[in-house]
């Protein structure tokens, strides 16, 4: 096995098809194996049982409520290309009906 820069130990690994127990082993930036045991890394991180979620991204936005100055987009770029990537489950013109933009 190639040396590995980092291994995550006691994670709780959660993907589409469920969870597991598992080390997981990262090299050149990509999980390069999962198992119990893995050799020593370069750094080494106890998950503690925690999820570790690979490729997990936190889709929860509230881009449909008024916010703040300091939290509100400064343009609609930020909230066009979310609805744009197909990641949101929210419409274009639901957000601009309901969203305030800083001015």
């Amino acid at each position: 096995m190639a040396r590995l820069d980092l291994v995550v130990r006691n994670a709780r690994l959660a993907t589409e098809s469920g969870e597991r127990r598992c080390d997981i082993g990262v090299a050149d930036g990509r999980a390069a194996a999962l198992g119990e045991g893995l050799p020593q890394g370069a750094r080494e991180i106890d998950a503690g049982g925690r999820l570790v979620l690979p490729g997990g991204v936190d889709a929860h936005c509230h881009l449909d409520q008024p916010m703040p100055a300091p939290m509100r987009p400064a343009t609609w770029s930020g909230p066009c290309d979310v609805i744009l990537s197909g990641k949101s489950t929210r419409r274009l013109p639901d957000i601009v009906s309901r969203s305030t933009v800083a001015e």
